[in-house]
């Protein structure tokens, strides 16, 4: 199981990003294995602004919404007052931003990995990156 923060799929439905192609390649290998993902409901309002901002295009980003929402094996958490909570700890502790916390506390509270392009995710909440995490699943370390 995994905890996809935004900017996985920020980087997939994005050509030009520098991350877009491990970024692909890691959400094909996750529907191929038909893998449990998790991610705080937030991540659909961060995807569908930034892809929103990032092409100036509104339509855009309420298209990598509904994506998002359809995508297989894809679980929300919702924002309730347990998963704030342990947002709060898991913040407050490893010094994360507000949302970032929110996607430790899934990961941590779903007992999956987090995977992540954002260097605090990786430096302070153990995550992994789409690529680093391709390669143990070629290993099928997971």
């Amino acid at each position: 199981m995994f905890t996809i923060d935004a900017s996985v799929w920020i980087a997939a439905f994005q050509p030009q990003d520098l991350h877009h192609a491990p970024s692909a390649r890691w959400l094909e290998a996750i529907l191929e294995k038909e893998a449990t993902v998790h991610s705080p409901v937030i991540v659909i309002l961060e995807t569908a602004c930034a892809i929103a901002r990032l092409t100036r295009n509104a339509t855009r980003g309420r298209e990598a919404a509904k994506k998002l929402e359809t995508f297989p094996n894809l679980r929300l958490e919702a924002l309730s007052n347990t998963l704030l909570q342990e947002s709060m700890k898991q913040g407050t502790s490893k010094m994360l931003r507000s949302a970032d916390a929110l996607y430790a506390a899934t990961a941590y509270r779903t007992q999956s990995k987090l995977i992540s392009w954002d260097n605090e995710h990786i430096q302070r909440a153990n995550a992994q990156t789409p690529s680093d995490s391709l390669k143990q699943l070629a290993r099928n370390l997971y």
